[in-house]
């Protein structure tokens, strides 16, 4: 597990804030030996493969790493994000909000260890709850960032299959008519509008 999250992490940012879970989780069911193995097939990973890309271009290579965490290029009206930092009037709240919805998720995966909750199932809740965090306080919502959580709510069974079945048909069309919407920007951003704020009362919910 340590050494695909070490793959996941050189091709996307995100992965890493599953880090400090699986650490976590390996501290409640593994050896300390064992977790020195799994910090080094981390760092090994994620360092043999980025080594030739850093020691080439530097600034190419940290370029997607600060796009993906603050998008500096784009600014999309349909994220959470994007209201806060409307409501409050100021950009630095949109850099915030990705933060605050990550420190959530890992204050709560702590309180789960301390309470020695941490079983299977739950750290598969967690998982979720993590990269859910990390799509609903991100900058620029795509569609295509729901497939990082979709796949665990079979295996947790945690929200009932009607509740989430208007925000996949509300995702799809957004893809399905992309192209077609883009003509027609006022219905474009109430349909992604309308995901986005779906997706925030299903994080309420859970």
């Amino acid at each position: 597990s340590f050494l695909f999250l070490g793959l996941a992490t050189v091709i996307k940012l995100y992965p890493i804030f599953l880090f400090p879970l699986f650490l976590l989780y390996s501290k409640t069911h593994q050896k300390k030996s064992q977790i020195i193995i799994n910090l080094i097939v981390f760092i090994f990973t994620f360092v043999i493969c980025n080594l030739s890309f850093v020691i080439y271009n530097f600034q190419y290579w940290i370029y997607p790493y600060i796009y993906q965490s603050q998008n500096p290029e784009r600014l999309d009206p349909t994220t959470i994000s994007h209201y806060i930092s409307q409501v409050f009037g100021s950009e630095i709240f949109q850099k915030l909000t990705l933060p605050f919805f990550i420190f959530i998720a890992w204050f709560i995966s702590f309180k789960f260890f301390n309470k020695k909750i941490l079983n299977d199932k739950n750290l598969l809740l967690l998982i979720f709850l993590i990269l859910f965090s990390a799509v609903f306080g991100n900058h620029v919502y795509t569609p295509q960032y729901s497939l990082w959580f979709l796949p665990l709510l079979g295996p947790i069974g945690l929200v009932p299959f009607f509740l989430w079945l208007p925000f996949d048909f509300l995702n799809a069309s957004t893809r399905f008519f992309y192209f077609k919407l883009l003509e027609q920007k006022d219905l474009f951003f109430i349909l992604r509008t309308t995901t986005v704020v779906y997706l925030g009362v299903m994080y309420i919910i859970l």
